[in-house]
């Protein structure tokens, strides 16, 4: 096979995917290299895939520049030789051409597009054409779902248990609604395996792990997670450390980009994540608002549907639960907020959030039914009363190298705050969802941990003179002073 060697160099530019490599004109014109041409090497007994750039300086000839992902993800040091090959036409794009025509994708084409998605065979742009087809009508029939949520996942890392493996998944989208903590140390309370894997946040203030990770740690291995999953009958880790379902990660960029989602990437994300993890019982839940990722009970319904007939055909017991919501679930929105939302439920503190805590136990004691345990609400319920869920939640802290005693009071908020109060007595309206979360991620949120805002008042409660309606939290007293202004052009005008 033809190849051209180039030497390495380090350039001081970062991507989205890390997968880009440069050369200088001098050099693409000596190999008849083109923007966008894939190329690919072997480092390490690695097949790399990349996408080529030019530049008029920069590199000297014969130089090949690898940008900071890419010499990250594969420690490639400076100076060392590479034959480059051009990449021959790929399998998973020829899929996706089929499928662009009209043609119904086999298990193959969807293997073969997923693993040319992970070595970068596919460029965002031929991505981006393969996730537009899902907002044509009808866009895959079941068996394609089936299809497309099994490559995804074993062209990651997979885990297997024995016997009942349950776990809880939210399609997202709402703030404040972290029930999840809750859930999975009441169910695994029952000696249930649950290995629950969460993300981080990629629209929103904060993933599930980006709270866990306030008071624990949440990367680990394969190997680490059996040995979590052996101690305690559940873990609630990053999935994103064990390399789960990967190119999930490369849809999310793209569909970020683009600013939507189709309801079969949806569908696909979810259940190939628990194909990874071995899941054989789950619970979906679908928040409903306006304002959401869901925005009405018609599509919910229509989303409801796929799920369960996309999980029957994978053979995972699965129950999906609508949920129409005015407001946020939990008080607090940001990664400490939440914790200390989900340790007060589970603490049966006297300030906790009963609406948080009634939905996570209405969701833990489905979860529990579909597990063959009788009476799961009230069993869910009981949980919490007598401390059993409390003290899997200390267990679980514990093995992931956080602090056993813990307390709800001990998370520490950031340094500055700011109370929004009314001098008049009403009722709190609805909030928009995406007004939160843009105050949030201005407020430092989620890369600031401690940041965001604790609703003293929620929706549809009722307030009087110099009450507290939400308080803001930021490391940062710039940021305070920002908000203000943005509190009083968005928020202040909802109570007029």
């Amino acid at each position: 096979m033809n190849y051209f060697p180039l030497k390495t160099k380090h350039i001081d530019i970062d991507t989205d995917d890390g997968f880009k490599v440069v050369v200088n004109d001098n050099t693409a014109l000596k190999y008849s290299l083109k923007n966008k041409d894939t190329i690919y090497f072997y480092f390490n007994n690695q097949e790399v895939y990349a996408e080529v750039f030019t530049t008029a300086s920069l590199l000297g000839d014969d130089e090949i520049g690898l940008c900071q992902g890419l010499r990250e993800i594969y420690d490639i040091p400076e100076n060392e030789i590479l034959k480059i090959y051009f990449a021959e036409e790929s399998l998973g794009l020829k899929a996706i051409h089929k499928k662009l025509l009209g043609n119904r994708l086999t298990y193959e084409d969807c293997l073969n597009i997923m693993n040319d998605l992970v070595v970068n065979k596919i460029n965002d742009v031929e991505t981006a054409f393969f996730i537009a087809l899902g907002f044509q009508k009808n866009p895959f029939t079941i068996q394609e779902l089936c299809y497309l949520s099994k490559a995804q996942a074993v062209v990651g890392d997979c885990l297997k248990f024995n016997g009942i493996v349950a776990d809880k998944h939210s399609v997202g989208g709402l703030s404040g609604n972290r029930t999840t903590p809750i859930v999975v140390a009441i169910v695994a309370s029952f000696n249930i395996i649950i290995p629950k894997t969460s993300s981080r946040a990629i629209t929103s203030v904060a993933g599930t792990a980006d709270t866990l990770e306030t008071i624990m740690d949440v990367s680990f291995s394969t190997n680490e997670i059996y040995k979590l999953i052996e101690k305690n009958n559940a873990c609630m880790i990053w999935g994103g450390a064990i390399n789960l379902s990967p190119t999930d990660d490369i849809f999310i960029k793209i569909t970020k980009d683009l600013g939507i989602e189709p309801t079969y990437k949806l569908i696909t994300s979810i259940l190939s994540k628990k194909i990874a993890t071995g899941v054989n019982r789950l619970i979906i839940d679908i928040p409903v608002n306006k304002t959401a990722k869901v925005k009405s009970i018609k599509e919910a319904l229509k989303v409801k549907k796929m799920f369960e007939k996309v999980s029957k055909f994978l053979k995972i017991k699965t129950k999906v639960i609508i949920s129409k919501s005015t407001g946020i679930i939990g008080n607090g929105v940001g990664p400490a907020l939440e914790i200390r939302d989900v340790l007060r439920v589970l603490q049966q503190k006297e300030n906790r959030s009963i609406d948080l805590e009634d939905k996570a136990v209405n969701l833990a004691g489905s979860l529990l039914n579909l597990c063959g345990i009788k009476n799961g609400v009230k069993q869910a319920r009981e949980s919490l009363k007598t401390g059993k869920a409390l003290l899997k939640f200390r267990e679980i802290i514990d093995a992931q190298n956080g602090d056993y005693n813990i307390d709800s009071e001990d998370i520490q908020l950031a340094k500055y705050s700011y109370e929004f109060k009314l001098n008049k007595k009403g009722i709190v309206p609805e909030y928009n969802n995406d007004d939160i979360v843009d105050l949030c991620k201005m407020l430092g949120a989620p890369q600031n941990k401690r940041s965001g805002i604790y609703f003293n008042k929620k929706t549809n409660e009722n307030y009087t003179y110099d009450d507290v309606i939400f308080t803001i939290y930021s490391d940062n007293e710039s940021r305070i002073n920002i908000a203000k202004d943005i509190i009083k052009e968005t928020f202040d005008p909802l109570f007029k």
